[in-house]
């Protein structure tokens, strides 16, 4: 998928991931304890033109997750 993808590879790609995604949610739903949980983690965009490079900014999102949870930990009181 590319800037000049036609727009029906976009839909197939969505198509595709719906399908898949939802088959991984009911297949981990057969493994999971009644009252079980499961946690998620996604990396996200910020914008949402989907070919550009922004979702693979890895290490600049952990920067800032760590940076967020030093500033949650120092505004505690012991």
């Amino acid at each position: 998928m590319g800037k000049t993808s036609p727009h029906n590879v976009f839909e197939a790609y969505l198509e595709q991931f719906q399908s898949d995604f939802s088959l991984l949610l009911r297949s981990r739903a057969d493994e999971i304890k009644l009252g079980g949980q499961m946690i998620l983690t996604f990396i996200g965009r910020s914008i949402k033109d989907p070919t550009s490079r922004d979702c693979c900014l890895v290490w600049e999102l952990l920067a800032k997750c760590l940076l967020d949870m030093a500033a949650e930990v120092s505004s505690l009181t012991f």
